[in-house]
């Protein structure tokens, strides 16, 4: 009965000193927002980019718990949402992506020039590789497009001595384009092929 007391002379100073009731000094919902204001407001970066933040991720958004239940109603109706967004969506089949010629280079992009920049890149991306892996290792797995190969062997003994950028690397073939400006298809089965990874000369088998 104790803590009755006390709060009955509580709420006697409270009306002593001009609080008609006790309501009047609880927070109100302005006040609460304020602080939660201030509080994630403190936590974020000053200066324009915290202002950002707040407005973007915090102002007006619902925030979950990290403790919200997963089975939640909510939860659910929103997964099952997804599912659906996602089985409306259609992925263009390889078939039509043929149909469209979107596999296909336009002839006037068909120059050895346009392509020397994706070497460069691939360049770099080779000693980049160098870096992590073995040279063995590395050169087994390395993406050729953008590499200048040439054909050491292969089924076809016109292509053998041919060079070029690789622009094209599909399942069974590559496409390379010369330095005459002209693209040949080169089937990889058998062929082997050799190419500069760094300061190494290096050769694989396709």
């Amino acid at each position: 009965m104790g803590y009755k007391i006390f709060y009955r002379k509580t709420l006697r100073n409270i009306n002593y000193f001009g609080c008609d009731t006790y309501s009047n000094i609880q927070p109100t919902m302005g006040d609460k927002r304020e602080k939660v204001r201030s509080f994630v407001r403190d936590l974020l970066p000053e200066g324009p980019y915290g202002e950002q933040e707040y407005r973007s991720k915090v102002h007006a958004k619902i925030l979950l718990l990290d403790n919200v239940p997963k089975s939640t109603s909510f939860m659910k109706a929103n997964l099952q949402r997804v599912i659906r967004e996602a089985s409306q969506k259609q992925l263009m089949s390889n078939r039509k992506g043929k149909s469209r010629n979107l596999y296909n280079l336009p002839e006037t992009s068909k120059t050895f020039t346009l392509f020397k920049p994706l070497n460069t890149h691939w360049n770099t991306y080779a000693r980049t590789l160098l870096n992590d892996l073995k040279l063995k290792k590395a050169v087994s797995i390395v993406d050729l497009t953008g590499c200048l190969i040439q054909v050491l062997r292969g089924r076809c003994p016109a292509y053998v001595g041919v060079s070029g950028i690789v622009i094209k690397n599909t399942k069974n073939a590559l496409t390379v384009i010369t330095d005459q400006n002209t693209t040949i298809m080169i089937i990889k089965k058998g062929t082997v092929v050799g190419f500069r990874m760094g300061e190494h000369e290096v050769f694989r088998r396709l």
